[in-house]
């Protein structure tokens, strides 16, 4: 993979360049580059299939690129990856690529939700909700659940309106119910800042990837 030298920094040891304590990456398909915690890691398996990392954990030599599914296709469409790795990678599929990423950010936000109850920053339940916001709960951002009643969730978004408050809708009431300690939860309300900034962050790059942006 190309890198572009930037400012005055060095080479890291896994061939990225530095700029200052900053690890910057090409992207594979606009060719800028970034910081890499600004971009999508890609791996390969040891079966030659290509890997979206989204975390960066996986081992090995990665590829990188935006997170914005125009800047995956391109580099698809150029065989970009097919040229970042010693071994090409079996079968490059834009679509598949972009999917797991979706899969991927969908699971941080479940793991950032989840740590907002495990530390109390979170309030499960339509009526703890409401009450919530009747009562002048901070929320930073709500969630409601994709299959719970419309006339429910229009009340709960009327609330969280009134407060200006976002609501969200990716989960249905059992998955929400697992990360909130119950069998169903139709709504769940953040509101611990910093967790809520993450989200956000999260929210913003599945908007992205989607082509919702």
């Amino acid at each position: 993979m190309t890198m572009t030298e930037t400012g005055n920094g060095g080479r890291d040891n896994s061939g990225g360049v530095r700029s200052g304590s900053r690890v910057m990456r090409t992207c594979l398909g606009c060719r800028g580059t970034f910081s890499q915690d600004q971009l999508v890691r890609y791996v390969l398996s040891p079966d030659g299939d290509l890997l979206v990392d989204y975390r960066g954990k996986l081992p090995g030599r990665g590829a990188y690129t935006c997170i914005h599914r125009d800047c995956i296709r391109q580099a698809v469409q150029r065989r970009q990856f097919q040229r970042s790795f010693r071994t090409p990678p079996r079968e490059v599929d834009g679509n598949h690529l972009i999917a797991s990423l979706e899969e991927q950010i969908l699971k941080r936000i479940l793991a950032l939700l989840g740590m907002a109850r495990k530390s109390s920053c979170a309030v499960s339940g339509t009526q703890a909700v409401v009450c919530g916001f009747e009562g002048g709960e901070q929320f930073r951002i709500v969630f409601l659940a994709s299959d719970m009643s419309s006339d429910i969730a229009d009340k709960v978004r009327y609330k969280a309106g009134l407060a200006g408050v976002s609501c969200y809708s990716f989960f249905d009431k059992g998955t929400m119910g697992r990360i909130t300690g119950k069998s169903e939860s139709s709504v769940v309300g953040v509101r611990n800042l910093p967790l809520a900034e993450a989200i956000r962050i999260e929210l913003l790059r599945l908007e992205q990837i989607s082509g919702e942006s």
